[in-house]
């Protein structure tokens, strides 16, 4: 690979932690018995949203024990600095803040999800990457446009309404890719690598070749749209969702999908397995515990 990434892992920048995906889960299941009360097709997307975020957050547990291993990056001690710094957003925000602050989140995830699966810029990018990490990206941006109504409208339903979403759009967002910057650069120190010319490259990268901050700017911008609602790209996003499936379809065995690296021995690899025993409720430990999905990495 190519990219400024891959200087500093075999592995994509971080986008979202572990725990930033805990965070995501609470934020909507605080509401979860109101919205299946008040807003039984709606729930129907929550309980999807909730199996969805689990497997990731899965598959980022299982993927950052492996990048701790074989890089030595502090993925242990970054998941415990985020979890304090979301435990005090917990303490001092609202519900219907920490639901705010999802939404805005998932707007992001879902633009860049269709901006790496869905343009000739993405599809560039994944083509650096290897085996299984184009492919576990490639089920990552699926399922974040799949689900990229779910915080959004379950936002509204609840009561939030456009000045607070735009107020914390301005909020989160230099926070959000500030942090996705200091990562990245700790990963630079963690290997030795010369941090200025890193840095500079790094910038390069997302600003202009290939650019992917820089494309993403637009639809960042349609958040401030009073009217806006995050189905006014669906036939942007669709099309691109649809083919991508079908091709991570292909690499499925016996149903399960199974993500395997171009070389090497042929236990290794991603699996993304559906399992039969789901849980009945929306208790957030169950849904990790029974994900739908066995990451053997």
């Amino acid at each position: 690979m190519t990219t400024q990434c891959s200087r500093t892992s075999s592995t994509p920048c971080p986008l979202r932690s572990l725990l930033g995906k805990l965070f995501f889960i609470d934020s909507v299941l605080h509401y979860a018995p109101r919205i299946k009360a008040e807003h039984p097709k709606l729930y129907d997307d929550v309980d999807a949203f909730f199996k969805q975020e689990a497997a990731h957050t899965f598959v980022h547990e299982k993927w950052n024990d492996r990048i701790e291993s074989e890089f030595g990056h502090p993925m242990e001690q970054i998941d415990s600095e985020i979890e304090e710094v979301l435990n005090r957003l917990r303490k001092r925000m609202s519900p219907i803040n920490q639901l705010a602050v999802t939404a805005c989140l998932e707007h992001f995830t879902a633009g860049l999800g269709h901006l790496l699966i869905g343009t000739p810029t993405g599809q560039g990018v994944l083509s650096q990457f290897k085996e299984p990490q184009r492919s576990m990206w490639k089920w990552h941006a699926v399922e974040e446009i799949e689900h990229k109504k779910v915080a959004f409208d379950t936002y509204q339903k609840m009561g939030g309404g456009y000045i607070r979403r735009a107020i914390f759009m301005l909020f989160v967002s230099p926070l959000f890719l500030g942090r996705v910057v200091a990562i990245t650069m700790r990963f630079v120190m963690a290997r030795k690598l010369p941090f200025w010319s890193s840095l500079f490259h790094l910038m390069k990268w997302t600003l202009f070749s290939p650019g992917l901050l820089l494309r993403f700017f637009p639809h960042w911008l349609l958040w401030f749209k009073p009217s806006y609602h995050p189905s006014e790209h669906d036939k942007q996003d669709y099309p691109a969702m649809r083919r991508c499936a079908a091709e991570l379809q292909d690499k499925s065995e016996d149903g399960v999908l199974v993500f395997r690296p171009e070389l090497g021995p042929k236990g290794q690899g991603v699996v993304i397995e559906r399992l039969d025993d789901e849980p009945e409720d929306n208790n957030l430990k169950q849904h990790i515990e029974h994900a739908n999905v066995s990451a053997k990495l």
